[in-house]
């Protein structure tokens, strides 16, 4: 999922690097261009890397027995608030489908499973805001000498 997302990302860049007038000479566009796709590229590797590490850490904290203790006490402490059970209906309601096989899951499977879940959002965002902000320099950079090759000419 991440690579694909990923190079995704750098097509409408890559586009629009070539069509661009303020990227100076063919050659600099075509420099920007491999910056672009070596940032996607980049961006891409640590998805898989970052994705395959929550998903191994996740799954060896279901089959941890302390771990599955202590997210038992999470779970019981969880089943007594309101605001939690009443999102779990509407949650339940929603996806009726898939809730069969999930009610029979054990209740610490479903807590580490959603903090897994949880920090895999979190890296997600964490990657594109840094894919973005990347992106974004390496705009700058040869925009900038894209002007310099205008002022010497």
């Amino acid at each position: 999922m991440a690579i694909n997302a990923n190079l995704t990302y750098g097509t409408p860049a890559i586009k629009q690097v070539l069509a661009s007038k303020d990227k100076g000479s063919f050659g600099n566009k075509i420099n920007c261009v491999g910056e672009q796709t070596k940032n996607c590229i980049s961006t891409a590797a640590k998805g898989a890397l970052v994705g395959t590490a929550i998903g191994v850490g996740t799954q060896a904290a279901m089959n941890s027995k302390t771990i599955n203790k202590i997210a038992d006490k999470g779970v019981q402490a969880l089943k007594n608030n309101k605001t939690i059970q009443n999102i779990a209906e509407i949650g339940a309601e929603v996806l009726k489908g898939g809730v069969e096989a999930f009610k029979k899951l054990p209740a610490s499977t479903k807590l580490i499973g959603a903090v897994g879940v949880g920090i895999s959002l979190i890296a997600t965002h964490v990657l594109n805001q840094q894919h973005a902000f990347r992106a974004g320099q390496i705009d700058q950079e040869y925009t900038d000498k894209a002007k310099f090759e205008n002022l010497i000419g």
